[in-house]
C-alpha cells in the first residue's frame, strides 16, 4: 500500500486525547502557529514499513489506527516541539513515543520548522539511524 501522509485530518489532536482539557479558542490558536513540518526522506519508508506491518498483522483497521496515532502526534509535535523530552541525552534530537503502538518518533527543531528524522519501532538499537539530520 502506498499512501501518503495527510496530517490535516479534522482535528486529529482533540480524537487522540492531546490537550483535552484546552478549550476549542485556544486549541484553534495553537493549531495556527505551529511550525512547519519538514521528514528527513528515510521516514516515508520507515512509515510504510510498520503501516504495513500493521496491514499484514491486523488488517487494515489496524493500520489505520497507526496511521492516524502518527499524524495526531505529528500534529502535537507542530504544535509544542519542546514539550517531548530529548533522546538519549541529546540537545538536538527529542523523541515521543506513541501511546499504542510501539515506535518512537525522534525529531529536531530548527529555527523555521521541525524536521521528523527517525520512525523507529522502539526495540531497535537506539543509535538507529541517528547519522539522519
Amino acid at each position: 500500500m502506498n499512501r501518503t501522509l495527510n496530517i490535516m485530518r479534522s482535528n486529529p489532536i482533540q480524537r487522540d486525547g492531546f490537550q483535552r482539557s484546552t478549550n476549542t479558542k485556544n486549541l484553534r490558536a495553537a493549531l495556527l502557529n505551529r511550525m512547519n513540518l519538514e521528514f528527513h526522506p528515510a521516514v516515508r519508508q520507515d512509515f510504510i514499513q510498520a503501516r504495513d506491518y500493521y496491514q499484514v498483522e491486523g488488517g487494515p483497521h489496524l493500520a489505520d489506527r497507526f496511521e492516524r496515532e502518527f499524524e495526531a502526534w505529528l500534529v502535537a509535535i507542530q504544535v509544542a516541539p519542546r514539550r517531548f523530552s530529548y533522546y538519549l541525552g541529546s540537545k538536538m534530537f527529542r523523541r515521543f513515543r506513541l501511546r499504542n503502538f510501539p515506535y518512537l518518533i525522534i525529531y529536531r527543531e530548527k529555527a523555521d520548522a521541525v524536521r521528523v528524522t527517525v520512525l523507529k519501532h522502539e526495540k531497535r538499537d537506539p543509535r538507529f539511524a541517528m547519522s539522519r539530520r
